[in-house]
């Protein structure tokens, strides 16, 4: 089985591997090559847009499998695939931002500012920073009775939430999500997307207790979109089948199998994986299947779940049997 790269990377650049030009990338235009499935590779990356860092990693493979290290790199998200597939985004870093912090309020005795990619506070007792989400636009400051509030919108066009602590030293709730907004009381609302591809979501409301014990008080069950967007096709249904396993919602699960299928030794194994996806490619075997994903360390890696469906159930298909690939 031969052992394939396909890297791309958010921001335009040239990517080299080995010394070697590999091609011109983006997010949209990978570039693919074979590679030893031993050895060490040598990365690249010379980005073609200004404001971006170039950078240069090694990533050692052992029997085609990309041994990262347990702390993750922000700059490289790496996933493998069935058959050999290994896939590389690069993330580039900005350039450090030549202009000076912004500042944003003050709170008492601290002052914040927006600097770069990070929010700075400085007090008498010191300067304290805390990291933005990626990508994430400058935020807004808004002083609470229970910290220091900064939101903004990230380029998705959801929202963030960094509540500080009254001394700006410490971040204790960032929230991710849509339609944030902050209540008389105080309490933080927002929904939050479960990721998977029918749309549910939870509408969570924060609230804290002193000294700084924020907890989820409320989070009632809805969709992203308003509405399921439910599958229609045997590899979505299949997807669909899992994620509803992973997040808890079994009777829902279930109801994407045939009545013929005992289902519940195959949605306990699925449940123990982090997600699920259609693969990149379809199994040299020929298969149908879909990816089961699990982190370990720095690695994102994908085991196909081989399955059957027949025309039938509530949405067109119905799940036959499944089960995880044994290559």
């Amino acid at each position: 089985m031969q052992t394939v790269l396909l890297i791309r990377s958010e921001t335009a650049g040239a990517v080299y591997v080995n010394g070697r030009l590999a091609g011109d990338v983006d997010s949209q235009h990978p570039a693919s090559l074979p590679v030893s499935p031993f050895g060490a590779i040598i990365l690249e990356y010379r980005p073609f847009t200004s404001g971006y860092l170039p950078l240069a990693l090694r990533i050692p493979l052992s029997q085609g499998k990309p041994m990262m290290k347990e702390a993750d790199d922000p700059r490289i998200y790496a996933a493998l695939w069935p058959d050999g597939l290994i896939e590389l985004e690069l993330i580039p870093e900005k350039s450090p931002s030549a202009l000076p912090p912004r500042f944003l309020g003050q709170a008492g005795d601290v002052r914040v500012f927006a600097s770069g990619s990070s929010v700075l506070c400085e007090t008498p007792s010191g300067s304290f920073s805390h990291p933005l989400p990626h990508s994430a636009s400058a935020p807004a400051f808004t002083p609470l009775q229970a910290g220091l509030l900064l939101s903004g919108t990230l380029p998705d066009s959801s929202q963030y939430a960094l509540v500080l602590s009254h001394d700006g030293a410490s971040c204790p709730l960032t929230l991710t999500g849509q339609s944030l907004s902050l209540l008389e009381s105080g309490a933080l609302r927002i929904i939050r997307p479960l990721g998977d591809s029918v749309g549910h979501a939870r509408l969570e409301t924060w609230t804290c207790t002193p000294p700084q014990n924020w907890q989820c008080i409320a989070a009632e069950p809805m969709w992203t979109t308003g509405a399921p967007n439910w599958p229609s096709t045997p590899e979505a249904i299949a997807v669909a089948a899992i994620e509803a396993a992973q997040l808890g919602y079994r009777a829902e699960a279930a109801a994407y199998f045939s009545l013929s299928c005992p289902c519940g030794d195959i949605l306990d194994a699925v449940s123990a994986y982090d997600g699920c996806t259609p693969l990149r490619s379809p199994l040299l075997s020929g298969e149908p299947a879909v990816g089961l994903m699990k982190m370990e360390g720095g690695l994102l890696q994908i085991t196909p779940a081989v399955y059957r469906a027949s025309p039938g159930g509530p949405h067109g298909w119905q799940i036959d049997s499944m089960q995880l690939f044994s290559p």
